[in-house]
């Protein structure tokens, strides 16, 4: 992995930890441990860290850890938390919003609505961060971020900072095509403002609480939603709703949804995937992709 004469400076970058139990930043409360663990300062220290390791170390961009599962034996990646640090949130224009990659998404949506505007308000809902809000145009109630884009900042392997417009991009169902895909932020133009953007806040988190489960350790929606089809819909119809392997169980409320009951480890996580994708295919002939990204080394078991 480290292929240049830079191993001691690297073991001495400010923010840079070794052996990080990665189960305390996944939502799903699992998985092994990073090698290295990286908490940048600001943008910058993290650009001038890409630039000088950036070739030598693959990296792991890691936000609030709600759509990842990381598995037993963790990962051999540099993972770089952006969350924190990274999270200042800013008024360019007044109806454009500057958002680092780090911000968690309902605090956007909360910004938002302190100006009047309500239409990003589904972000309240989004357990995540920008940075993976954008990789994934993540969505919900009809909306999606990349309809909001007006420009994104990124950074290339060598450490160079981009400012690029939306218009280089091509977002789809929970993904994105364009140059650059390591965001270090956004804006975020908006354009109606309404009387009552926080009373749209609220509607939101009630409605996620009445058909979600909350308060629970998941990843969110575990798999993305079939043409012409709900995933949810079709993994209750195979009778799995509560259905439980080990200490992981699908969601009696919503079945997407896998809740770690306490001590489940990725490995019983990732085996509920299997089984549940091979019983919707086998009944369905649907094959089930999955929206959560699974990561790291696979653990060997006697």
């Amino acid at each position: 992995m480290i292929t240049t004469n830079k191993k001691h400076d690297f073991f001495s970058v400010s923010g840079m930890q070794r052996n990080i139990d990665l189960s305390k930043y996944s939502t799903w409360r699992c998985g092994g441990t990073a090698d290295y663990f990286f908490q940048p300062q600001n943008k910058n220290k993290l650009c001038e860290f890409i630039e000088v390791y950036g070739r030598d170390y693959s990296i792991l961009w890691l936000g609030l850890g709600s759509n990842i599962l990381f598995r037993d034996a963790g990962v051999d990646s540099v993972v770089v938390l952006t969350a924190g640090n990274l999270s200042s949130i800013s008024w360019g224009q007044s109806d454009l919003l500057y958002v680092q990659c780090g911000t968690p998404c309902a605090k956007i949506a909360r910004e938002a609505a302190r100006r009047s505007f309500g239409e990003l308000a589904f972000l309240a809902g989004i357990p995540g961060t920008l940075g993976g809000a954008l990789k994934m145009n993540a969505g919900a109630i009809g909306s999606e971020i990349w309809s909001f884009v007006d420009k994104v900042e990124t950074v290339t392997t060598n450490g160079e900072i981009r400012h690029l417009s939306a218009s280089e991009y091509k977002p789809f169902y929970r993904g994105v095509e364009g140059p650059e895909l390591q965001f270090l932020g956004a804006w975020l133009r908006l354009s109606e403002k309404t009387p009552h953007a926080s009373e749209k806040i609220r509607e939101v988190l009630v409605k996620r609480s009445e058909s979600q489960p909350t308060g629970e350790f998941t990843c969110g929606s575990v798999f993305k939603n079939p043409v012409g089809h709900y995933a949810g819909e079709l993994i209750e119809k195979c009778d799995l709703k509560g259905f439980r392997l080990g200490d992981v169980a699908v969601s009696e409320k919503h079945a997407n949804f896998f809740i770690n009951h306490g001590e489940a480890s990725s490995r019983e996580i990732e085996g509920l995937i299997e089984l549940v994708k091979a019983r919707v295919r086998s009944r369905f002939g649907v094959m089930l992709e999955e929206e959560v990204r699974i990561l790291g080394k696979e653990k060997k078991y006697e």
